[in-house]
């Protein structure tokens, strides 16, 4: 079968959960991973295929979904932001970055730290 990725850079949930709404509708579809094993380091992402004969029929159900993950994403962010993921606390702040290193490394990254628990994490 000749397939054409319809969704790429996708976590493995989001891969499964576009693959059967299209099921649903009765498009045939596969769900690959892609990137470097975790055991070199990697980071692995998913894309999802369909026979090209499926595009048209596949449009609408592919926008529904990235409207729907797009609100997800942006209530993780603003949730990631407002509350510590340990222990639901409102008392975080921003790491400043003061070491040249940690700027280089951290490059567009933020660095957020709760108060009451002292969990760190990154937006």
């Amino acid at each position: 079968m000749l397939s054409k990725p319809i969704m790429k850079y996708l976590e493995q949930e989001e891969a499964g959960v576009l693959s059967s709404l299209l099921a649903q509708a009765g498009i045939d579809s596969t769900v690959k991973r892609q990137g470097l094993p975790r055991i070199f380091g990697g980071i692995s992402n998913y894309q999802v295929q369909i026979d090209p004969k499926n595009t048209a029929k596949s449009k609408t159900i592919l926008d529904d979904f990235k409207s729907r993950s797009a609100e997800i994403r942006a209530e993780n962010l603003h949730r990631l932001t407002t509350f510590c993921p340990s222990c639901n606390s409102q008392n975080i702040y921003i790491v400043e970055k003061t070491n040249p290193l940690l700027k280089i490394f951290y490059l567009g990254v933020i660095i957020h730290k709760c108060k009451d628990c002292s969990a760190q994490w990154y937006t």
